[in-house]
């Protein structure tokens, strides 16, 4: 019966109160939709706007927004090395806080060539002498995806590329591989490991320009300004020059002239300068092998060294005379050890022995090879009025200008689309954990639409004594909280020898009291003059409970199958805690361990995609739940 009869449908009173219901409902429907479209939202942002809480994401519309985005992601960490890039005077620490726009001035032929030859000069460049662009600190960015497919496709498993080495490595998937660390900065940081070497600068060779960071000494000299000194004002005072900021002083391969700017200099050259990229001239073999033995250590006894040397090389028990082989080497040598000695000695020597590299520098005279030893010629390819090539320096700002603005719609599909790559790429690198979770759901629906209705149907139909107890006991069991449960269930399962197993996700929820409870409720009040008729017809009990009970039962059926299936999928602590071997995790737990190596972004992308089962299993099942709402009643 409608709660407002048809013939008061139309008056003031009745309009006013399906005024009220609805903007209730629509109050309610708010409160659950903008929510979800936040989380959504998120699920597509990046570590740049994932604070932003917009229903509608900025960038997908914006380009400013993407702009960031875009440098957010090709710089991740390092913000310091994007404002020196660009030559932007910016206070803030990440590009969350950067409120750059984007410059839309018109690309010229002149731009388009400065860039062009820029990404010539980088792609000729010695490997050693790149680093790598789009990486994170979550082991996710697109150069690390990349480097992680590369190995994949030059492998047949993982565990192949384990034994490449020596000893074998232990990683499960590509996808715990990162980037290595090459060590481009660092006063006597070598170069990476020789074991992982080759391979990866076999993948950088792969790159493209854009991808590759070309090594900036000056970058490395105006961070150590900045720290001795603090301020422009100061190093001007001290040194008489009238710079505006530190980010107009280029570092010099010669020591400078002027007294106070040699001294930082020298300190620079000594103490911070990457040797990794310094060539010595001559041979200084004797005097080199001389200051290894001035070491206290050593002079103390001179077999350490030997001892030191294959320790490094990973050979601590092999009889060598490393000290009598050594041979001099005009650039770092690869041994960490070894290097660190080398940089000790280098450092004693005089600077006009010594070539520092220096990437502008190196830049220059490419262009002089193409161009010639007169500027015109390059102001007239680049439509520029520079005076000499000293006044050249890379076009930093010009190329992220040209890359972005030719590949806008590249890039914002990307933001749309990254995150679910990376949760998938995941999911399915772990794909024990899809089979595990379908094998449970499968169980405990099929559990939910067999074993409770056959319980429920036999304390409805037959008149047991003892059914009211067996109901106080679901309902009594029903009370307790599943974390109090769960001590007795893991060591009956312990018990048993079932950890690590499918019996154990599966068996001790097999059967739910909530279910059983609604069940008996629901065919009691069925009417029984069917079952008469059944029984009249010579049906058994399983055929009524089959053809009569199961039919009518469909609504209810598929709440409680709903019900099973969304505590079946988002079950996480009991298969956490029964299954401890990762061959047998859930996805849930999975996704768990997801969130702890993944950013908050990646949080809600893997939210977004583990909600979808459910809501897809909701809407194939609505239909009879809904039917189900206005049970029809015999007359």
């Amino acid at each position: 019966m409608p709660l407002i009869p048809r013939a008061e449908r139309r008056s003031a009173a009745a309009r006013l109160s399906y005024l009220v219901i609805y903007i209730i409902l629509l109050a309610g429907s708010v409160t659950m939709i903008y929510p979800m479209l936040i989380m959504l939202s998120s699920s597509v942002s990046s570590d740049v706007d994932y604070e932003q809480y917009n229903v509608v994401p900025k960038y997908v519309w914006n380009q400013d927004d993407l702009w960031r985005k875009y440098l957010g992601l090709k710089y991740g960490d390092d913000f310091s090395g994007f404002k020196f890039r660009h030559q932007v005077a910016e206070s803030g620490s990440d590009f969350r806080y950067y409120r750059g726009v984007l410059d839309n001035t018109p690309i010229t032929e002149g731009m388009t060539q400065r860039v062009a030859d820029w990404n010539a000069f980088r792609k000729q460049l010695p490997l050693d002498k790149v680093g790598v662009y789009f990486t994170d600190k979550y082991r996710m960015g697109p150069a690390q995806v990349a480097f992680q497919q590369w190995l994949d496709s030059k492998h047949d498993s993982v565990q192949a590329y384990n034994q490449r080495f020596t000893p074998p490595l232990s990683y499960k998937t590509f996808s715990e591989i990162d980037i290595f660390q090459e060590g481009l900065s660092g006063h006597n940081w070598v170069t990476v490991a020789a074991r992982s070497k080759a391979t990866w600068l076999e993948f950088k060779a792969t790159l493209n320009p854009h991808q590759l960071k070309a090594l900036s000494i000056t970058e490395i000299y105006q961070k150590f300004l900045d720290d001795e000194l603090g301020t422009i004002e100061r190093y001007n005072r001290e040194a008489g020059t009238a710079y505006s900021a530190f980010r107009d002083i280029e570092f010099s391969p010669e020591p400078p002239d002027n007294a106070r700017e040699r001294a930082l200099w020298m300190t620079f050259t000594h103490k911070v300068y990457p040797m990794r990229h310094a060539t010595v001239r001559g041979d200084h073999l004797e005097d080199f092998k001389a200051s290894i033995l001035a070491e206290d250590e050593i002079a103390r006894a001179p077999a350490t060294f030997n001892r030191v040397i294959a320790q490094s090389h990973g050979r601590s028990t092999e009889p060598r005379d490393y000290f009598g082989e050594l041979a001099w080497s005009s650039t770092m040598p690869a041994d960490d050890m070894l290097a660190r000695y080398w940089t000790h000695f280098v450092d004693s020597l005089p600077v006009e022995q010594v070539e520092y590299y220096h990437m502008y520098g190196a830049f220059r005279q490419f262009l002089i090879g193409e161009y010639g030893p007169g500027i015109d010629a390059v102001n007239a390819a680049y439509g520029t009025a520079f005076s000499s090539f000293a006044d050249i320096r890379p076009p930093f700002k010009q190329a992220d200008l040209l890359e972005f603005r030719s590949k806008q719609s590249h890039y914002r599909r990307y933001f749309l689309t990254s995150n679910y790559a990376r949760v998938l790429g995941y999911i399915f690198s772990n794909g024990y954990a899809l089979r595990n979770t379908l094998v449970l759901v499968f169980f405990w629906v099929l559990a939910s639409l067999t074993v409770q209705p056959m319980a429920a149907y036999a304390l409805s139909r037959f008149k047991l004594s003892y059914a009211n107890q067996i109901l106080l006991f679901l309902v009594a069991v029903m009370s307790f909280p599943q974390a109090v449960t769960m001590i007795p269930n893991f060591l009956l399962i312990k018990k048993l020898g079932l950890l690590n197993t499918y019996a154990a996700l599966v068996l001790p929820n097999l059967v739910q009291g909530m279910g059983i409870f609604l069940l008996k409720g629901y065919f009691d009040s069925l009417p029984k003059e069917l079952y008469e008729a059944g029984m009249i017809d010579g049906a058994s009990e399983f055929q009524m409970f089959r053809t009569i009970t199961l039919p009518m039962a469909k609504p209810i059926l598929a709440v409680i199958a709903l019900g099973s299936f969304t505590a079946a999928y988002a079950s996480f602590m009991w298969a956490f805690l029964i299954c401890q071997d990762e061959s047998m995790w859930t996805l849930m737990v999975f996704l768990y361990q997801f969130k702890q190596i993944a950013p908050p972004h990646m949080h809600m992308a893997a939210l977004s995609l583990a909600g979808l089962p459910t809501l897809i299993v909701f809407i194939f099942a609505q239909r009879v739940i809904m039917r189900g709402i206005a049970v029809p009643v015999m007359k």
